[in-house]
């Protein structure tokens, strides 16, 4: 039996990492709150839209499912967890976005330990924890840490692939470098863009010379996109249909810039949010097998997104736990050199920065839209709906959740290059999504509501009435 000293003393040896774990469920669990069923519009477009039509036989065929450049993965896991809450008795759209938002928690705080596991495995105990640290007072995964994306869980699973594989080139484990390939098909089958850490991974299993552990790796990377090949097969009709429609429309025809483009420094953004790991970078740099396999992956992955036209901020996610676990042997090294006194000021200046940046960043997308558009789907008396905005500040049927029609009054001042982004041309006849002339929304007696931003011109719903606020956004009623 352990004497109750050595209880405490071990207590005592690791209260730093107890306390990041508290720190961890606490947070996480506020931005669970916090979050609720606020969603942002690319998430809204490419994943919840998509589950709501599949669970309710209705709703709109989104731009990119229209051209087949998604996987239905992520969507028909949030369709199963649709289901699952409306079995449990949870009838309002609110709740189950919220209960999805649960499951991409539970996914973050999975990252957050294999972070810490793979700085333990990789440089030890203290490297582990330091950077379990920056993890979780990271701006960017606490932020996005309850986000229904699929940033979070392919950020998860393409960490636990290289952390898999590393352990398998080191010590020549081969369940270990197969569930590190089966761990990259999964991230794979969550984003397409995962399969970059490949490029890097593939050097260092080549550099092993031992065919047996290439060959673990590249069974379980083969059965998964065979898994994804076959899910194309039956959603989209063709084997890896949606990572080749991917790549032709968003490379090729150059699609994804019609959202814009960026400048190659656009991702200092992100650095500049981890300021304190930059400063760390330095001291771990040294002639170690450890420092060459993450810093690879860091760079191949960043350099790539670099060159790409169009940037967001959550493209590079994944490459975050490599660069904590960097800094986290860093601040080891440099608490070695210089004493508790440079710790102490890192972390004050680390929870300071993530306090003042993590205040209310990118929580609250949408919130006036989506109790607008609830409030007009919860109306008995609404038969038909129309938005005056853009796409970007739309709920559609996701928060609408009622089979009714639901429109864009078109503007002429938007961009032509977005009009397929913008609208698509189902009929009116029918339940989807598009942009209708103002003359012929006004003139449907069937829309018989409108959601408004406060900046409309009045004169354009003179047929209309104004039934409630909701921030900037005004719902107004047709007049009868």
């Amino acid at each position: 039996m352990e004497h109750p000293i050595d209880t405490r003393r071990q207590i005592m040896e690791r209260k730093g990492l107890i306390a990041l774990i508290f720190a961890a469920f606490i947070s996480r669990a506020y931005s669970l709150y916090a979050t609720r069923g606020y969603i942002h519009p690319d998430n809204l477009y490419q994943i919840l839209e998509p589950a709501h039509r599949f669970v309710y036989g209705y709703g709109v065929v989104t731009w990119e499912f229209v051209y087949g450049m998604r996987s239905w993965m992520q969507p028909l896991l949030t369709a199963m967890i649709f289901r699952a809450g409306l079995m449990a008795g949870l009838d309002d759209i609110g709740q189950l976005i919220f209960l999805n938002r649960g499951l991409m928690t539970l996914f973050s705080l999975g990252l957050l330990y294999v972070i810490y596991k793979s700085g333990c495995v990789m440089y030890g105990r203290k490297t582990g924890e330091y950077a379990l640290f920056f993890a979780v007072f990271s701006t960017v995964l606490y932020s996005w840490s309850a986000d229904t994306s699929s940033t979070i869980p392919a950020t998860l699973f393409s960490t636990l692939a290289a952390f898999l594989t590393y352990k398998g080139i080191k010590y020549g484990g081969l369940r270990d470098t197969l569930l590190g390939g089966m761990s990259l098909g999964v991230a794979f089958m969550f984003r397409f863009d995962s399969m970059l850490f490949l490029i890097p991974l593939s050097a260092f299993l080549l550099l092993k010379k031992d065919v047996r552990v290439m060959a673990s790796f590249g069974t379980g990377l083969a059965a998964m996109i065979f898994i994804q090949g076959a899910l194309d097969y039956f959603t989209w009709g063709s084997f890896l249909h949606s990572p080749i429609a991917f790549v032709w429309n968003n490379l090729y025809l150059g699609k994804s810039s019609l959202f814009g483009t960026e400048s190659p420094l656009f991702y200092t953004i992100v650095f500049a949010f981890h300021i304190s790991c930059l400063f760390l970078i330095s001291y771990a740099m040294e002639k170690r097998y450890e420092t060459a396999y993450v810093s690879s992956l860091i760079l191949f992955f960043l350099g790539v997104y670099t060159m790409l036209p169009h940037k967001e901020l959550r493209f590079i996610t994944p490459i975050l736990p490599f660069l904590f676990i960097i800094a986290g042997r860093g601040f080891e090294k440099a608490v070695t050199f210089h004493g508790d006194r440079v710790k102490h000021i890192i972390i004050i200046l680390t929870i300071a920065q993530f306090l003042i940046i993590s205040a209310d960043f990118q929580w609250f997308f949408n919130v006036d839209s989506f109790k607008a558009t609830r409030y007009v789907g919860a109306r008995e008396d609404s038969v038909g709906m129309a938005y005056t905005m853009k796409w970007f500040d739309a709920g559609l049927y996701t928060y609408l959740n009622k089979r009714i029609p639901a429109v864009f009054i078109a503007d002429r001042t938007w961009d032509p290059l977005m009009e397929p982004v913008n609208c698509s041309k189902v009929d009116m006849d029918h339940i989807g999504y598009q942009c209708s002339p103002l003359a012929d929304v006004l003139a449907e007696e069937n829309i018989n509501y409108v959601v408004s931003a406060k900046i409309s011109r009045k004169n354009f719903l003179e047929r209309f009435e104004e039934k409630e606020r909701f921030g900037k956004f005004i719902v107004y009623k047709r007049i009868t």
